[in-house]
């Protein structure tokens, strides 16, 4: 029961380390700095009027804060799938949300994480 535990606990781990690195997080935040970035040279710049400089700020805060609801949605969403995955398991009998919380079900989850990336990181230098 209790490697069956850890090994569905593991592969829960893989299949969320494996949808992270999928979505675009990385893409998301790089753009949202960008942005910011771009508001502070547009407040320090002088050669721009001040309507010119409020539209410039306008148009990058909205896109920050759009960039900043989608970064949310997307975590939430991996939260949701994670979630969800740990609540199938009470189908089969064994509480894994109980077991996820000890410090077993922690090492194990960060030993998975750690797994994908450096499984991924070999895959790719034996392609190149």
């Amino acid at each position: 029961m209790k490697i069956l535990s850890i090994s569905y606990l593991c592969a829960v781990c893989f299949l969320l380390a494996f949808l992270t690195d999928r979505l675009p997080l990385i893409t998301l935040a790089n753009k949202i700095s960008r942005l910011a970035k771009n508001s502070l040279g547009t407040i320090r710049s002088s050669t721009d009027s001040d309507e010119e400089k409020q539209k410039i700020i306008l148009g990058n805060s909205l896109a920050i804060f759009v960039g900043s609801v989608k970064i949310s949605a997307i975590v939430l969403l991996v939260l949701a799938i994670g979630y969800l995955l740990l609540l199938t398991a009470n189908i089969f009998q064994f509480p894994l949300l109980n077991y996820a919380e000890t410090k077993t079900g922690i090492l194990v989850s960060i030993i998975s994480f750690f797994l994908y990336f450096l499984l991924k990181k070999l895959y790719v230098r034996s392609r190149l």
